[in-house]
């Protein structure tokens, strides 16, 4: 049977397009007010497909600082607000899929 591979098919686009809407949204959140901003964490933000695995993220050293402050600065979070930001799109389309190869 195709169904098998079809699914195989949609989830892996559905993947790549979560994962691209997150690595927007990210970018759209990473706006540093405190302290010196040059734009490189927002900038290194990628989307990186490699087998079956999808990563998104910044790629600066100091990108977790940002994310969860230090006892010298403030978090200035932004992967986790787009994160909860992008969730329910996710998880709304996963099951969409999900259900729809279940009857096939």
């Amino acid at each position: 049977s195709k169904a098998p591979q079809k699914v195989r098919v949609e989830m892996d686009k559905l993947f790549h397009d979560q994962a691209l809407k997150l690595s927007q949204v990210m970018k759209r959140k990473a706006v540093f007010t405190k302290g010196y901003s040059t734009g490189a964490t927002k900038k290194s933000i990628r989307t990186i497909n490699y087998k079956d695995k999808v990563t998104v993220g910044p790629r600066t050293d100091y990108a977790p600082y940002l994310e969860h402050g230090t006892r010298h600065m403030e978090a200035q979070p932004f992967v986790r607000p787009a994160l909860k930001e992008v969730e329910p799109d996710f998880k709304r389309e996963l099951k969409k899929l999900l259900e729809k190869s279940l009857k096939q």
